[in-house]
């Protein structure tokens, strides 16, 4: 067992992706391996299994701790873990962490079409749960695996999606957002460096790519404003939504539209958008 105040033993990876504050990232790296001072496993109900693993290593965790992570979970929690809830426990054998976080994520393999809004619902719960486990155990850095993406059958770019919502909007919550991000410094998202699981880069990355749109913008454009690079791509849209608006009501070829400067010529510009579009898409009364 490592206790707090003792440097953390393992293998930090690779960094794939991270965010402008540099708070969150991804990074190439086993959840066994990688030193954080709390860890999440997304477990079954009695959390003796990782369900976000790989079948053969689902006993990665219990095997890395050792029987008295084992004897623990049973001795505390005889009746297991709700699904979307999360409990803490000392890392015992682990040399990478100072403490694990384990939740119980829901399976998405008995999903029906009315109960889907509820398993989001849980998978969230989860992220947030983890969170406040680690800001109760005043973990400075937590790393998190893609939760429910093994076994119980999520897909990864949802998952990842959910994941990197949930964790951004709790550190940026408006009222308790500054007492959290000083107690948790770095979030990392993990994925396997190698094998069947290597593709979960890819997942977390586009995640990151939805919520910061410029981290992918090119290194010819590093060296201008993001928002001059955003007003320039508005401005593109603006013109070939026109030029299209043009071409839809009067019927002839695309007339170029001379570049947008004044604020209230957009702003017209997207009203009479809207209402053509409304238009398009409003039924016939007479049925044809």
């Amino acid at each position: 067992m490592v206790y707090p105040g003792n440097p953390l033993i393992g293998e930090p990876g690779r960094i794939a992706q991270l965010s402008p504050d540099g708070r969150l990232s991804v990074c190439c790296a086993l959840l066994t391996t990688f030193p954080a001072e709390a860890i999440v496993i997304c477990t079954d109900k009695y959390m003796t299994i990782s369900t976000t693993a790989l079948p053969g290593a689902s006993h990665q965790i219990t095997n890395s701790a050792g029987p008295e992570l084992l004897n623990h979970l049973h001795y505390n929690y005889p009746l297991g873990i709700r699904v979307g809830d999360a409990l803490s426990t000392p890392s015992y054998g682990l040399q990478n962490c100072y403490c694990i976080i384990h939740v119980n994520g829901p399976s998405f393999t008995t999903r029906t079409r009315a109960a889907r809004p509820l398993l989001r619902q849980l998978l969230v719960d989860c992220y947030r749960r983890a969170l406040e486990e680690a800001f109760r155990l005043g973990a400075r850095s937590v790393a998190f695996p893609c939760i429910s993406t093994g076994v119980m059958g999520w897909p990864r770019g949802e998952a990842a999606r959910i994941g990197v919502s949930v964790v951004r909007a709790w550190l940026r919550h408006p009222i308790y957002g500054e007492v959290r991000r000083g107690v948790i410094e770095k979030v990392v998202f993990l994925c396997d460096p190698v094998g069947k699981q290597a593709h979960q880069e890819q997942a977390w990355r586009a995640a990151f790519r939805e919520f910061w749109p410029q981290i992918s913008l090119s290194r010819r454009l590093s060296r201008v404003s993001f928002q001059d690079y955003v007003d320039k791509q508005e401005m593109r849209r603006l013109e070939k939504d026109t030029n299209q608006l043009v071409e839809d009501q009067q019927g002839v070829s695309v007339v170029p539209v001379p570049e947008l400067r004044s604020p209230v010529l957009i702003i017209e510009m997207k009203n009479e958008l809207r209402r053509s579009r409304r238009r398009r898409k409003r039924p016939d009364r007479c049925g044809h």
